[in-house]
């Protein structure tokens, strides 16, 4: 056993002498390797910044864009109005009271509004106009009162609209 290690240990000499071992170009490739993994962590570092960046726009685009273009319920509003109505206020909120409307626009709403009607039947008209669109799951005419308008006299109207998650407006 002592010339196995006698003669591993000439070979392990011999290979030292013959190829040596070269510390300066094993230390040139360690700082080399050094400034390569530095330069890949700030790209890293770069990345990650950018990467943020992009999170809280997309956030910011999915909390603007979340929420439900009331424009088009305005249009539609106009749209089933005759000559015979005009709205005088309109307000919109969450369906229970007290609630907060969550971002993300899955919340029940109900719309409120009044306004005058020449007659209680062209008032009656524009609610029905208003269920036929199947926009809303339900359309209420609380209120209707001849009161003096202008130079003579119309229906002051109060209406209240339940809008739900799944309604489908048809035209």
């Amino acid at each position: 056993m002592a010339i196995y290690a006698l003669a591993l240990a000439a070979a392990y000499t011999g290979c030292r002498l013959t190829w040596g071992v070269d510390t300066d170009a094993l230390a040139g490739r360690q700082e080399a390797t050094a400034q390569r993994v530095q330069a890949i962590s700030q790209q890293i570092a770069h990345a990650q910044a950018e990467l943020a960046e992009a999170a809280c726009t997309i956030k910011a685009n999915e909390v603007v864009g979340g929420h439900p273009d009331w424009s088009l319920l305005l249009m539609l509003l106009a749209r089933n109005m005759n000559d015979e109505v005009v709205l005088r206020q309109c307000s919109l909120g969450p369906q229970k009271a007290n609630a907060q409307a969550p971002s993300d626009g899955t919340a029940d709403w109900r719309l409120d509004m009044t306004g005058y009607g020449r007659t209680v039947t062209s008032v009656s008209q524009y609610a029905l106009a208003l269920e036929r669109t199947g926009l809303f799951q339900e359309v209420r005419l609380l209120k209707t009162v001849r009161q003096p308008f202008l130079a003579g006299s119309a229906t002051h109207f109060q209406i209240q609209c339940a809008l739900g998650t799944g309604a489908e407006v048809s035209p």
